[in-house]
């Protein structure tokens, strides 16, 4: 058994691989920062055994990731395999810059979502509590990670307008075409400046690779900006002649990522 963990910038997710089926066990673990002890009993619950490893990503604070270290320490779990934005993999291609940089969240999540689009480019979003949009396209190799975006999440932007402004509020609001209160405005707002950063990056990567790309979603802010995706492909739809895809939701692209490689490693 491998023990798999992704620490975002809020939430602390687990996962579990049997490396005898060589699949993910369909159990997952996510707990805020500020409270981690749901880790222990988890573990109780579903480990028999000593697992044979544990493999991570780790966008946080080193703080964090060695309390989460010393939580599964407790429990027999060996050292974490911290994996980083450059570790190899011989499928797909990072042309980052600089790919110690990339956040290793988005690099395994990558990985993760791979085997969903073996004959397609696609894009990976991710509304945390920063947003990404990542492009990947095909190459002989399998796929190459091109790069992407990174703008304040949805529930980012509504904390900035709240602690910035006198007089916005952090309040949700109903989405509307044409806001008439303010707590629509915001709410619109926000959720129409995620989707424009989606719709860019996917004309971007079409007009790329020639062909309509896929849309892998994920993240905590999906609530918050899902009608408004719809919508924004809807009407594109409508006005153009591009094969727009509806978007794929998926709850653990990087938690399916760290799987691959423990797979690799076990």
């Amino acid at each position: 058994m491998y023990v798999l963990i992704d620490i975002g910038n809020t939430r602390v997710k687990l996962g579990l691989l049997d490396t005898g089926s060589r699949s993910r066990l369909p159990l997952t673990l996510a707990c805020p920062h500020t409270d981690l002890s749901p880790i222990a009993t988890w573990l109780t619950q579903h480990l028999s055994s000593p697992p044979t490893a544990s493999i991570g990503v780790n966008v946080a604070s080193e703080a964090l990731a060695a309390q989460v270290q010393a939580l599964l320490h407790a429990h027999q779990v060996p050292t974490i395999q911290w994996q980083t934005g450059d570790t190899p993999c011989q499928s797909l291609l990072n042309r980052y810059q600089h790919p110690e940089r990339l956040g290793a969240d988005r690099w395994v999540s990558a990985i993760g979502l791979q085997p969903h689009a073996p004959h397609s480019a696609f894009l990976h979003v991710s509304f945390g509590t920063a947003t990404t949009v990542d492009a990947i396209v095909l190459h002989p190799c399998g796929h190459e990670f091109k790069g992407g975006l990174i703008l304040p999440g949805p529930q980012l932007m509504q904390h900035a307008l709240s602690q910035n402004t006198a007089r916005l509020d952090a309040i949700p609001g109903m989405l509307q075409d044409f806001p008439d209160h303010t707590t629509a405005a915001i709410s619109s707002g926000i959720a129409a400046a995620q989707a424009g950063a989606v719709m860019r990056q996917w004309l971007i990567t079409q007009e790329a690779v020639g062909h309509a790309p896929l849309l892998f979603c994920s993240g905590g802010g999906r609530s918050l900006v899902e009608a408004e995706l719809e919508q924004t492909l809807a009407r594109m739809r409508h006005v153009t002649a591009l094969s727009l895809p509806d978007p794929i939701w998926c709850d653990t692209p990087t938690l399916d990522g760290l799987a691959i490689l423990a797979n690799r490693l076990a």
